[in-house]
Order: structure tokens, then sequence, then C-alpha cells
């Protein structure tokens, strides 16, 4: 191989090298997931692509981040305890870094409780035909207890 031909070889090198970027950008997907009472951001909120196994869980200012995304249309679905769940359509593009935020909006506040009982009922008195003796104790009319021992 002769001198120049080296030469122009080397040149076409260093012409691709100075116009390709030292580090690629990755293509991320950021947001914050916020209260829509107060404007705080929600921590621990799931942030979830839909159809994918990727989850990202809100810092204590709301924020996440999903690195390494594949860039074209996604679904981003957002859970928190006390909020409606929300889907958001999302176009990440290669290379850059798309931001996709949620207002939450919180869920009834009241307290639930629940019980096998009807508010207005008394529970029923044991039936002393359910009771089974054991041998050791007896059922007397009453409904009490009495050891055996006890009664002759």
């Amino acid at each position: 191989m002769n001198l120049s031909r080296l030469h122009h070889v080397g040149a076409i090198l260093a012409a691709s090298l100075a116009s390709t970027p030292a580090v690629a950008q990755e293509t991320q997907l950021t947001g914050r997931v916020i209260d829509e009472r107060t404007s705080d951001g929600v921590a621990g909120a799931r942030v979830l692509l839909v159809e994918t196994p990727r989850i990202e869980s809100t810092g204590q200012d709301g924020s996440y981040l999903f690195r390494g995304m594949t860039p074209g249309a996604h679904q981003v679905r957002v859970v928190a305890i006390g909020f409606t769940a929300q889907v958001k359509p999302v176009t990440v593009s290669a290379g850059q870094t798309d931001t996709l935020d949620f207002t939450m909006t919180a869920q009834g506040t009241g307290v639930l409780a629940v019980s096998d009982r009807s508010p207005s009922r008394r529970p029923a008195a044991p039936d002393p035909a359910a009771l089974r003796p054991s041998g050791r104790y007896r059922v007397s009319d009453r409904t009490l207890l009495q050891r055996r021992s006890d009664v002759r």
C-alpha cells in the first residue's frame, strides 16, 4: 500500500470520528406524578409501560425515569394508593429525553367498615343445642357451662 493511499484512509477515518458524537444519547422518558389538590409530588407511585414488564417507582418528589426506551409510541399507566389510576399515550423519540407528567385525582377518602353483622341487630345468644359437651362439661338449661364434678 503506498503512503498517499494510507494518508487518504487516515483522513477518511479522522473525518468520520469527528462527525460522530463522543457519547450516544440514550432514549429516555421522565416526568412527575403530582397530587391535584396539593401540587406535591406523589412518592411511591408505580409507573408502568403498558404491555412490557417495565415498572418504575416515583421518588420523594414524585419524579420517575425510564432509561433505554425503545423509540416509538407507548402507553404509560400510573397507579398510587388513594388515587385514581391513569393511562396516557406518549411517543418517545430516538436519542431524546421526553417528558410525560401526571396529575393524580384522589379517590374517596371515607373509611369503609366491613362487618358480617347488621348494625341494628345484636349478636344472638349461643344455642345450647349447638354446644357439644366433651365429657368434662355439660350444658344446663340456663346455657351455663358447669363441671360435671360440680353437678351431682
